[in-house]
This record gives C-alpha cells, sequence and structure tokens, in this order.
C-alpha cells in the first residue's frame, strides 16, 4: 500500500508506483517503498553470497542506528535489506536522509547495487527485468528469472515429499501446551486475567512440535490450533479443580477424594448456571486473547507450511 505522503515522496525521487508499492532507482540501488499498519517498509536491492563478510558490516550498521532511526525490524537476504521503520510524526520527513545514510553505508562497504544480478552475479549488459521478489522490486536477467523461477518450483516439489511427522509432532505439540497451561493454572489460582498467557501456551506448542521431529507442513498451524484449544480448555479445568479443593478444604469439608473433584466440576457445570456461564465466560475469553496473541505465530506457521519459498512476481 502506498499512502498519499509516501506517494508524494515517491513522485519526487521519480520512482513508479504499481502493485501497492513505489520503487525506482535511488543513487544506483533499487529501492522499494510502502505503507504497513504502524511502519514504513523499504527494500533495498543489492547483491551478496550467503558467506559475505558484509553481511556483519549490515548487521553492525543496522543495530547501531536502530533507535536513533526507530527501526522495528529489518532481515537480510542475497537479494535485498528490508528495514521497517516506526510509523511516527516526522517519519516521512526524514525518509529521504534515511535512504542516504543506508545507501552511503553500501557504497563504502562496495556492495553491488542495480549494475549486477543477484541471482547469477554478473553485470547487466541490456536493459533488465524488473521482478517483485517477495516484496521488493530488484532487477534480474531475464533468464535468470526463469532459473529462479525453476529453482523454486523444485524446492517446493522436494518439500511437498518431505516426510512430515505429523504424528510425533502432534504429541510434542500436546505435551509443549500442556507445559505452557502450567503459568496460566498458577496465574489463575492467584485471582489474575490468564488470557494473554495464550501466546506461551501457543509458543510451548510449536516448540513441542518441533523438539519432537514434527517437520512444517500444510498441517501444522491446524495442530499448533487444535492444541492450543485443548490446553486452554484442559487448563482451565485443571485450575477449576484445584481452586475447588482449596475451597473445601478450606472450608473444613473433609471425606473427599481429590479423584472425585472432576465429576463434582462436571456436576456443577452442568447443573449450575452461574457456575456455567461463568467458567465459559472464563474459557471463551481466554481463547480470544489467546488466538490474538498467537495470530503472527498463526501467519508464520501458514509461511513455514508453504515451504516459506520466495515469491516472483512480474511488475505489470
Amino acid at each position: 500500500m502506498v499512502g498519499i505522503p509516501l506517494k508524494k515522496l515517491a513522485e519526487t525521487l521519480g520512482f513508479e508506483i504499481k502493485n501497492g508499492r513505489a520503487f525506482g532507482d535511488y543513487k544506483g540501488y533499487s529501492v522499494t517503498l510502502a505503507d504497513g499498519m504502524g511502519y514504513k517498509q523499504i527494500h533495498f536491492g543489492v547483491c551478496l553470497a550467503k558467506d559475505d563478510p558484509r553481511w556483519n558490516q549490515i548487521l553492525g550498521f543496522i543495530e547501531a542506528n536502530r533507535k536513533e532511526s526507530r527501526i522495528k525490524g529489518y532481515a537480510i537476504h542475497p537479494s535485498h535489506i528490508d528495514i521497517r521503520l516506526e510509523d511516527v510524526a516526522g517519519t516521512i520527513k526524514h525518509l529521504p536522509d534515511f535512504l542516504d545514510k543506508v545507501v552511503n553505508m553500501l557504497q563504502e562497504a562496495e556492495v553491488p547495487g542495480n549494475t549486477v544480478c543477484w541471482y547469477c552475479h554478473n553485470p547487466f549488459t541490456e536493459v533488465p527485468s524488473k521482478i517483485q521478489l517477495n516484496d521488493a522490486v530488484i532487477p534480474m536477467h531475464s533468464a535468470c528469472v526463469e532459473r529462479c523461477k525453476d529453482d523454486v518450483q523444485h524446492a517446493s516439489q522436494e518439500f511437498n515429499k518431505e516426510q512430515k511427522n505429523y504424528i510425533q509432532g502432534f504429541f510434542g505439540a500436546l505435551l509443549g501446551g500442556l507445559v505452557g497451561t502450567i503459568p496460566w493454572i498458577i496465574v489463575y489460582l492467584l485471582g489474575y486475567f490468564v488470557g494473554y498467557l495464550g501466546l506461551l501456551i501457543g509458543f510451548a506448542a510449536k516448540k513441542g512440535y518441533e523438539l519432537l521431529g514434527g517437520r512444517p507442513g500444510k498441517a501444522t498451524h491446524w495442530i499448533v490450533l487444535i492444541v492450543v484449544i485443548f490446553s486452554v480448555i484442559a487448563g482451565q479445568f485443571i485450575a477449576e479443580n484445584i481452586d475447588l479443593y482449596m475451597y473445601l478444604k478450606g472450608e473444613g469439608i473433609t471425606g473427599f477424594s481429590v479423584l472425585e473433584l472432576p465429576g463434582v466440576v462436571i456436576e456443577l457445570f452442568k447443573y449450575e448456571p452461574d457456575y456455567r456461564s461463568t467458567a465459559i465466560a472464563n474459557v471463551g475469553i481466554g481463547l480470544v486473547f489467546a488466538f490474538l496473541g498467537i495470530f503472527r505465530l498463526f501467519r508464520e506457521l501458514n509461511k513455514e507450511g508453504r515451504g516459506n519459498f520466495i515469491t516472483l512476481k512480474p511488475i505489470e
């Protein structure tokens, strides 16, 4: 997306606006600009080998300028550098200065820009093709575009053939999710709100999935989703049992077995409307906050489930 302020800046820089982003040559580097939710997304086209020592130089520059330039996030790829700037008052005004700062660093480090194809590392001898690689618009040889597409297709086919170990992953996610409910139970018994701990349950479920050998796949995020729902309900149910036990003990009521408590909780849920509505509200609110908390995690899982491959689109 390109908002009005960014569009005006793009016009000043002589950039094109297509496919929901502004892009063009900036002092020898292909730069792509776009608006996000609360941030400005910037991509600098480069050509870097995976073992290039200049990666560390770029990382050092970004970290050194992180606070001053309000950098929210970044990623470095062989083809381009992604940087997100926090979108606050004055960001658009200072954006050209930031572009200058980054480009000057790249020039001093002698990082190739739009004169070299990132894929083959050879210079352009004719007008290159403009291609949208993920979110960045960069130049490539036409033949390199086709070879890159073939590489992605081959990698995707190999990924789909790979054994995913979903069953092992499921039990790992279940174990991780149940471990993640421990803080949920403790915080609930202390009388505090627990919904935000859904993020921890989601993280623990995903980590458990990976630790027991589960591989990223199309079903991974569904496995984590089911486990999170189960874990939230199980955590709440266990907490209700412990809460009931502590209440009975505090009232001096004896002669009951701990094994009887789940049945009592279920009976209370079935026949006590106030208890049932309170329990449903607790679980419902907990699930809502759990889903809000792990929404970003699900986006990452969706990406991993597709193999996390690059995408190539022509600029139309």
